[in-house]
């Protein structure tokens, strides 16, 4: 990277000064815009950055790596990535929103089913619980993605309704997160009333025996 790249050609930070930074490294990161740099000094035929879903190692450099292998399994860690140039990123930012992103990993018949439901207005000014609307029926409805959760009570409180509960519509669960539709009540979420201690003792053991 001497040289050429001793600026980022995207922001013109400069790169030499940033934590981390190694003329040695295959590719670097500009931490001021996100722009992936290759070392000019790196053998490839390709001026597009393979990089390991898992360890993050460059897959270029590795022997018998060809673009056109489809899938490629790293020589550094073992994980197979799928290769495929229409699922390219322009920058580490894009590449970054795409992992994030709540529905990665979803069915393509889980994102259908999630589709039906438009985004109306978020509850509680929170950012993972949204009241939605169903454009099939009108009907509302509430939508969250959670981070911690035990899958197994949505799962059950979906095939065993209790009463004073949310009923639950669908539970999905993405690469990210779990995506949960439950029934809207007006100032009530199945979390709320969970904290809140709204079940009775029975209903609640009897919930704890059956999971």
């Amino acid at each position: 990277m001497e040289g050429l790249h001793e600026y980022c050609p995207r922001c013109e930070a400069n790169i030499t000064l940033q934590k981390g930074y190694s003329n040695d490294l295959p590719y670097w990161i500009c931490k001021g815009c996100g722009e992936m740099l290759i070392n000019p000094n790196v053998e490839s035929d390709s001026n597009i950055a393979w990089i390991c879903d898992k360890c993050e190692a460059m897959l270029n450099i590795q022997e018998g790596f060809s673009e056109d292998c489809g899938q490629w399994i790293c020589k550094e860690c073992g994980f197979e990535n799928k290769i495929d140039l229409s699922q390219l990123y322009l920058s580490e930012d894009e590449y970054q929103a795409e992992q994030m992103n709540p529905y990665k990993g979803l069915t393509d018949g889980e994102i259908l089913r999630l589709s039906v439901y438009s985004e109306e207005d978020n509850i509680g000014n929170r950012d993972d619980i949204f009241l939605v609307k169903n454009r099939e029926n009108g009907k509302l409805y509430v939508k969250k993605y959670l981070t911690t959760y035990n899958r197994s009570i949505y799962d059950y409180l979906k095939e065993h309704p209790v009463s004073h509960m949310p009923k639950i519509y669908e539970v999905c669960e993405s690469d990210n997160c779990l995506i949960v539709i439950e029934e809207y009540i007006a100032g009530r979420t199945i979390d709320e009333i969970l904290d809140n201690g709204s079940l009775s003792k029975e209903e609640t053991l009897s919930i704890i025996r059956k999971l």
